[in-house]
């Protein structure tokens, strides 16, 4: 496996990086932390290229190279080097799979956090309050200017139009996210006729994803926005106040989804999907739960073809076909839908995911963790643009986006290697001529755009304390 890089700062001159190895994980991690030490000042390493970055997508391993984590399996043997690179793989999983558990034992022995249909309530409650403040502050644009903000704005008038938040949730009409935000290219658009990384911008996406009960997607995104140098106080507030509301939302939810995993434990497996179900009826966008019943309906299936059980499921197998069927597989891919930090439904013979796990488990996840804990924007940007690379190599596109909006907004302005990313992952998205013309736009040598929330927030009203 070789890998050879060449990095072009700004101030002109050029490094070449070049490994030889068997094994392409190895050089993977040498890549990087190569990356780390570069001696180019701090304003300089924001031009590190994506091309450097997507060097991780061109030398990751066949899956045919990788065993299932019992170390059975039919797979080619691989050469030492890379040998040990799976070994390491594989042990990463086990110790994820023992964080797993000691999750799901801290849940199960903690004080009951509250009733859980209340939690939701809040949670999605508070989205869609903070939508709607959010989405006035869009409506003073004309659309002239403005195009997408004025399109899209009828699309969430239109859905929202029989939303009335004093009422039940049970009186809400259903919004379809994916429809409305995700896989519009109006929203995206709208997404970038705003200043890139403007917070405004953050919390409207991420309010509108609470308040349609995708805790998880939400919290992602307000945990990337956080990463933005210089908010103010008052924006940090929104950010950590909603990050707040959906995970105590989740704790309360997951309550039920734990005692489920304890029965799937005791081979009661037609109490586990009762109950897994019933959470389910819930909070439909329930990733874990998804995941846990994919895992329960699976083992029914075995008994039922007269199979023994799975058992320990915090395990993922890996070119290993337990005989699932497509019912399992699509209650693992909504799961992924939910939540695409999921590593545990990134398993079974698909060579796809296969490759996607180890990229998300060897490089993004580590970053992530680093995220997670911070609030201070010390995340150095070489990482951001490596989760964002990591994002799009596994095809989690609108996370891929987000990060590449706040790695503009570090830099300043917009750069030449930024267009080709943001078409991938925006084509994926949300296709169409919408989506064209806002990359025509993008290309262009200037154009208009406008912010959500003023940089240091002084123009922005407080918000409600309820």
């Amino acid at each position: 496996c070789k890998v050879t890089v060449t990095l072009s700062p700004s101030d002109g001159h050029t490094v070449q990086l070049a490994y030889l190895g068997e094994a392409p994980e190895a050089a993977i991690k040498r890549l990087y932390a190569e990356l780390g030490t570069l001696d180019f000042p701090a304003t300089k390493t924001d031009r590190l290229s994506f091309e450097a970055i997507f060097a991780i997508g061109t030398v990751v391993e066949s899956p045919e190279s990788v065993v299932n984590q019992n170390g059975a399996g039919q797979s080619k043997q691989p050469p030492a080097s890379e040998a040990e690179a799976i070994a390491k793989f594989v042990q990463t999983l086990e110790q994820l799979g023992a964080n797993d558990r000691n999750s799901r034992e801290r849940v199960g022995k903690a004080t009951p956090v509250g009733d859980p249909v209340e939690a939701l309530t809040n949670a999605r409650r508070a989205g869609w309050t903070m939508a709607k403040v959010f989405t006035e502050n869009l409506r003073s644009h004309s659309g002239d200017d403005f195009p997408g903000i004025q399109a899209w704005l009828a699309n969430y008038d239109a859905a929202i139009k029989s939303l009335d938040l004093d009422q039940p949730p049970a009186t809400w009409p259903p919004i379809d996210i994916d429809a409305l935000v995700t896989h519009n290219p109006r929203f995206w658009q709208l997404y970038y006729e705003v200043v890139p990384g403007d917070p405004g911008l953050a919390v409207l996406y991420a309010a509108l994803l609470q308040g349609c009960g995708e805790l998880k997607r939400s919290s992602y995104v307000l945990v990337i926005a956080r990463q933005r140098p210089g908010l103010s106080d008052l924006v940090a507030q929104y950010l950590d106040a909603a990050l707040t509301l959906s995970v105590r939302a989740e704790e309360a939810l997951n309550v039920a989804v734990v005692d489920a995993t304890q029965l799937f434990d005791n081979g009661d497996f037609d109490g586990a999907a009762r109950k897994l179900e019933e959470s389910l009826a819930i909070w439909p966008q329930n990733s874990l739960a998804h995941f846990e019943l994919g895992l329960t309906r699976g083992n029914q299936e075995r008994i039922a073809n007269g199979q023994t059980p799975l058992v320990a499921n915090d395990k993922v197998r890996i070119n290993e076909d337990p005989g699932f069927s497509n019912r399992v597989v699509e209650l693992f891919a909504t799961s992924r839908k939910h939540d695409p930090f999921a590593w545990r439904t990134y398993q079974g013979r698909d060579e796809k995911l296969i490759k996607s796990l180890r990229i998300l488990v060897d490089i993004g996840m580590p970053i992530w963790a680093k995220m997670s804990k911070s609030r201070n924007a010390d995340v150095p940007t070489k990482d951001l643009m490596m989760l964002a690379a990591v994002c799009q190599l596994t095809e989690i596109h609108e996370l891929a986006l987000v990060n590449v909006s706040l790695i503009i907004a570090r830099r300043g302005r917009y750069a030449e290697e930024d267009h080709p990313f943001i078409s991938k992952s925006l084509t994926a998205l949300a296709p169409g001529p919408e989506t064209q013309a806002t990359l025509s736009r993008l290309a262009g040598s200037h154009f208009k755009a406008c912010q959500i929330l003023p940089h240091d927030a002084s123009e922005f009203r407080e918000p409600p304390q309820k």
